[in-house]
């Protein structure tokens, strides 16, 4: 990653990418993205004209582009007007975080990551992990700017794009710090950071980890879990006595409600965490899989799956963690 990029270098490569009111990018069909200056109708004249027009795949609109893949950034535009000017620091830094591998952090944190941009929200997903690198969505749909990735939805879908970063592990202390910086200077321009970290507690992974505003726990309805949660209680207790005011919140991924072990541990894991387990579980389906292979989140590859109505739910509950910005009813994917 660059070790000196600016605070300025990424406010502006985000605010291109529609992170802010100040740009908008009109198309990724090359490895030459073009930028085009500010110059959007008024709110109320884009809803007359959407309401006047008809074009497929977007209701209430009519035409056709030349690109297809700039439905959904039409649709974006459309919407960004009707949100408020984004105060300084506003951004929600919620780390999704694991001691037990194979819990499915990385597939939770790119499909909510995906979710949220689809409902209008600025997401960055910042990669704390160098072992994987989230390599399933530098697909067909990103493009890279500089040290940012922009993975768009697919046609005919409105979302913003969501930007990834790399902030993983590195051998010295000024790359460690460049990456701590780079997720700093990133919050200032989105309303939602999601931290994607390994699973371990090094002092890279620590120092991400206290970053952040709320901490996610997935947990699978195993036994490998259940004997990491000790020492996840543990470090979370130890965190809590540095006077971090950060929230922790468990849920459990991979669920199999036919599996009577899965349901078992369910109950003991409510009778455990109380109130710091979320209410809802997130369902085990091979689509999760599939999609990655593909190039895709389940949300776009298996929309009407069980899956992602638990992933809804899921984003919903993250929904009232962020910052309360307005943005264009039914403007959702």
């Amino acid at each position: 990653m660059e070790t000196k990029l600016h605070a300025k270098d990424v406010a502006a490569l985000l605010s291109r990418a529609c992170h802010r009111d100040g740009g908008s990018y009109r198309d990724f069909s090359s490895n030459k993205p073009q930028f085009e200056a500010p110059g959007r109708l008024p709110a109320s004249q884009v809803s007359v004209e959407a309401a006047n027009n008809n074009v497929p795949g977007v209701p209430g609109r009519a035409g056709t582009y030349p690109d297809q893949r700039t439905l959904s950034l039409d649709r974006l535009l459309a919407g960004i007007q009707s949100r408020k000017s984004q105060p300084a620091n506003a951004a929600t830094k919620i780390a999704v975080f694991s001691l037990a591998g194979g819990v499915g952090k990385t597939t939770l944190a790119t499909a909510l990551g995906r979710l949220l941009s689809g409902r209008m929200h600025q997401v960055v997903l910042a990669n704390c992990d160098s072992n994987f690198g989230l390599q399933h969505l530098r697909g067909s749909y990103s493009q890279t700017v500089g040290a940012f990735t922009f993975v768009h939805a697919p046609e005919h879908t409105a979302a913003f794009p969501m930007a990834l970063i790399e902030a993983g592990e590195y051998a010295t202390a000024d790359e460690r710090e460049s990456a701590l910086k780079m997720i700093r200077d990133s919050s200032l321009q989105a309303d939602t950071m999601l931290l994607d970290l390994p699973a371990n507690r090094s002092a890279h992974t620590l120092e991400c980890l206290r970053t952040a505003d709320h901490i996610l726990i997935p947990l699978s309805p195993d036994m490998h879990s259940a004997v990491t949660l000790g020492w996840l209680e543990e470090l979370m207790k130890r965190e809590r006595a540095t006077g971090a005011g950060r929230s922790v919140h468990y849920i459990i991924n991979r669920y199999d409600g036919t599996r009577s072990v899965h349901r078992d541990m369910r109950d003991r894991l409510q009778s455990t965490l109380g109130k710091s387990l979320l209410p809802f579980a997130i369902r085990e389906e091979q689509q999760v899989q599939d999609a990655m292979r593909s190039g895709l989140t389940v949300i776009d590859y298996a929309p009407q799956s069980g899956v992602v109505v638990d992933l809804k739910a899921l984003g919903k509950w993250v929904e009232q963690l962020l910052p309360q910005l307005e943005f264009a009813r039914g403007m959702t994917a």
